[in-house]
């Protein structure tokens, strides 16, 4: 099944409770590093509720996702709310971003090693990126394409300055397991 019909599916499914869902809980504890105004791109947006909180903050918000589906609770919510996000259905397995563009740029919970250097490419300079997703649990544990290497994300963003870099673990109510999360903010010197 293609990401995208896994996802429309999922979203059909499941999209308005997971429009009651609160932002990452890393991207709000980070909110004092945002700027106030500028243009922010939502990697693997989802329904968008990153989207949502960094528009309340000021921000114009590009939203990118592979899923027509979870973008349109999107799309309502932002016309519902007159908040300033646009949305983008865009396979960001093969990713294109214009360059020196963005003040900030977030990626939770999603992982596509292609964007690397998009990101880097695409983030002004002084540009905030803002990055959390799943990290490999520990070095025995299969290594899944979607998981991080332990510090990947300072080896593959090393010209930033780094502002946080951490890596925590919660429990996943939904699948009764643990999952280890890689953090990190840097600014693009």
């Amino acid at each position: 099944m293609k990401p995208s019909q896994k996802w429309n599916t999922r979203y059909a499914r499941e999209g308005a409770e997971w429009t009651t869902r609160p932002p990452n809980r890393f991207l709000v504890e980070q909110q004092q590093l945002l700027p106030t105004s500028g243009l922010a791109l939502d990697a693997g947006a989802g329904v968008g509720n990153n989207s949502v909180f960094l528009a309340n903050h000021g921000l114009h918000v590009i939203a990118l996702d592979v899923s027509v589906v979870g973008l349109g609770f999107l799309r309502h919510r932002a016309v519902e709310n007159s908040l300033s996000i646009d949305c983008a259905a865009m396979n960001l397995a093969q990713p294109w971003l214009p360059s020196d563009t963005f003040d900030v740029i977030i990626n939770f919970n999603f992982l596509e090693r292609a964007l690397f250097a998009e990101y880097r490419k695409a983030l002004k300079v002084g540009g905030i990126l803002l990055f959390s997703t799943f990290v490999q649990p520990t070095p025995d544990a299969p290594r899944e394409s979607f998981f991080l290497k332990p510090k990947e994300l300072l080896t593959a963003f090393s010209e930033f300055e780094v502002l946080h870099s951490s890596q925590n673990s919660y429990f996943h109510q939904r699948s009764g397991t643990t999952r280890w999360v890689e953090n990190f903010v840097g600014r693009k010197s």
